[in-house]
C-alpha cells in the first residue's frame, strides 16, 4: 500500500526518503510494533511414571505490547532507539501517542518508515498526519517476500498450533 504523499521533495517521491530526509535536516526514522505474553512456556518435565505432573505458576495472561523506533541522522552522527510498552495492544489512539512522544524525544524533523499495520491507515490516524506535515514525512516500508523467522523459534522448541505439544524431529 502507498501512502499518500505530503508536500515532500521530489527525491522522496521517488523512493529515496534518506535523500530527502538529508536535505531537509530530519531523522530517518524505523518503526514498528509487536506484542507479547508474560505467560512463561510449558515444556515438558521429569516425573514417575503414572504421576502426571503439575506446573504452577503466578503469571496472568497479561499481554504486552511494545513500539519501537530506530531513529538516525543521515550524516550518521547520531543514532537512537526510542520505545515505550503498554499493557494491552497499540491501536490509532496510542500510536498518536506515541509519535508525540517522539517528536519530543527527536526534536527536529523526521522522516518516519513503517509497515501497513491497519491503525497506521485508519482514517484517524491520516487525518492527524496530514495535520502534522511541518515536521513528519511517512514513507511505506518496502513490502519483502517472505523470509524464515529463526526468532520465532529462539526461546523454545516449535509446537503443533492443534496440540501445543511439541513436534517430532520429523516435523521440524
Amino acid at each position: 500500500m502507498r501512502y499518500p504523499r505530503r508536500a515532500a521533495p521530489p527525491t522522496e517521491a521517488s523512493g529515496e526518503p534518506q535523500k530527502g530526509a538529508r536535505r531537509r535536516g530530519a531523522w530517518v526514522c524505523f518503526a514498528d510494533e509487536s506484542g507479547f505474553s508474560l505467560l512463561p512456556a510449558v515444556r515438558g518435565t521429569w516425573a514417575p511414571r503414572g504421576q502426571t505432573p503439575v506446573l504452577r505458576h503466578r503469571f496472568s495472561w497479561t499481554r504486552m505490547s511494545m513500539a519501537g523506533v530506530l531513529a538516525y541522522r543521515p550524516d550518521r552522527s547520531r543514532a537512537k532507539l526510542v520505545f515505550q510498552t503498554k499493557p494491552g495492544s497499540y491501536n490509532t489512539e496510542s500510536l498518536i501517542a506515541f509519535l508525540t512522544e517522539l517528536r519530543r524525544h527527536l526534536r527536529g524533523p523526521v522522516t518516519l518508515i513503517w509497515d501497513g499495520l491497519s491503525a497506521h491507515r485508519s482514517k484517524d490516524m491520516q487525518q492527524w498526519l496530514a495535520t502534522q506535515q511541518h515536521w513528519l514525512v511517512v514513507e511505506a516500508a518496502a513490502r519483502l517476500r517472505p523470509r524464515p523467522q529463526p526468532h520465532r523459534t529462539a526461546l523454545g522448541q516449535p509446537q503443533s498450533h492443534r496440540t501445543g505439544q511439541p513436534l517430532p524431529r520429523t516435523h521440524r
